[in-house]
């Protein structure tokens, strides 16, 4: 089978959703089939990784988070129309530009990453054409049940919308990762609560900081990460005097992120709106059986991720003493962590394997060329 994805990036330009592409492609390379990917990129290159035919197109600029390319849509088109599954990742508004033209004739899967969030009037001016691809696609793959309830744009096309929830390889065991001797120093043999993600509003990263004093005096906490609002960050934590109990370092090496996930108390997602779809992030920490505490964004697949009292805890939005008591549930009960951290690695094996998401995927890829043939 010829199976080309038309997404934004692809690694190592960009993690996330970036990586659920990686994680598809190189699994359907793996079980024999020929796999395209088309992408934004620092410049323009084709080259194989992995099994997988990668297409760059150079990006020149990216206003309200959509990466422009004069090369993409051609590229994209001419992928797509190769390929006996076309799997476009939104949003996008190229990849919705490339099926709502009318020129593909292979049958096609979007999967649905997130809704359009707080894009003002670009999101009005792109939401015809999202409609008009939604309504061209065969068939419709949302991240969660959640997501999709609480989904305005997806709701008309529930008939052919399936939730198939992400799946990440396995962690490789490495005893040589180790936490970088900087942040090793702060934690000082202290517990911590870790946390990972761009620092950008949605992530609520502020109500983690406020959350810190409300800590047992054991514990500090290490949110790694970069991004537009790092600084603003560093300085709440100095304005606060929570320099001792607090550190941003910044990115992080996937070395030092294995690490740090190995060693921590638990792991924090705070964030504050359903821009934060399903929370690639925390399926890092189940597959570590680290204990989780996120927020409870209505709409938005965390709460699925993360169930109450099994794998962790849920806290309201936006509240750091509620997310301080919750993380306190975990801190000061010993027994209650060990039994969320098995909790958390039997649900990993279970619903998020790298192997179950490239398996689901596939049926679908079967479903929808059967549909196409008959």
């Amino acid at each position: 089978m010829r199976i080309s994805h038309i997404g934004k990036y692809y690694p190592p330009d960009q993690g996330g959703i970036e990586s659920v592409t990686q994680t598809l492609a190189e699994g359907m390379a793996a079980a024999g089939h020929d796999v395209e990917v088309v992408c934004f990129g620092a410049a323009s290159e084709s080259y194989v990784a992995n099994g997988v035919r990668v297409v760059r197109c150079r990006e020149l600029a990216r206003p309200a988070s959509q990466p422009l390319a004069p090369g993409y849509l051609l590229a994209a088109i001419r992928s797509a129309r190769w390929a006996d599954v076309v799997h476009l990742h939104y949003p996008n508004a190229f990849a919705a530009l490339v099926l709502a033209s009318g020129v593909l004739n292979s049958p096609t899967v979007i999967h649905w990453h997130s809704d359009v969030v707080d894009k003002g009037a670009l999101g009005a001016l792109l939401r015809p054409l999202e409609t008009r691809s939604l309504r061209r696609a065969t068939r419709i793959i949302a991240t969660s049940q959640a997501y999709l309830d609480a989904s305005a744009p997806l709701a008309p096309f529930r008939d052919k919308t399936v939730p198939i929830p992400i799946g990440i390889p396995s962690p490789r065991p490495n005893p040589e990762a180790a936490i970088p001797a900087p942040i090793a120093a702060f934690i000082g043999g202290r517990r911590y609560v870790f946390a990972l993600g761009r620092m950008t509003a949605y992530k609520g990263f502020e109500h983690l900081i406020d959350a810190a004093s409300d800590l047992p005096d054991d514990v500090c906490v290490v949110i790694g990460g970069g991004g537009e609002l790092l600084d603003v960050h560093r300085e709440r934590v100095a304005r606060q005097g929570l320099s001792s109990r607090v550190l941003l370092p910044g990115r992080l090496s996937d070395e030092a992120t294995t690490a740090l996930f190995r060693q921590a108390a638990l792991f924090c997602l705070p964030s504050v709106l359903r821009s934060e779809a399903f929370g690639v992030v925390l399926l890092e920490a189940l597959s570590q059986g680290v204990p989780l505490v996120t927020t409870a964004v209505p709409g938005s697949g965390m709460s699925w991720v993360n169930r109450d009292g099994v794998t962790g805890f849920v806290a309201p939005v936006g509240d750091p003493a509620a997310l301080a008591a919750a993380c306190n549930r975990i801190l000061d009960d010993p027994a209650t962590g060990s039994r969320l951290a098995s909790e958390a690695r039997a649900r990993f094996q279970a619903e998020f394997t790298a192997e179950t998401f490239v398996e689901r995927v596939g049926n679908l890829y079967d479903a929808v060329r059967n549909t196409s043939q008959n």
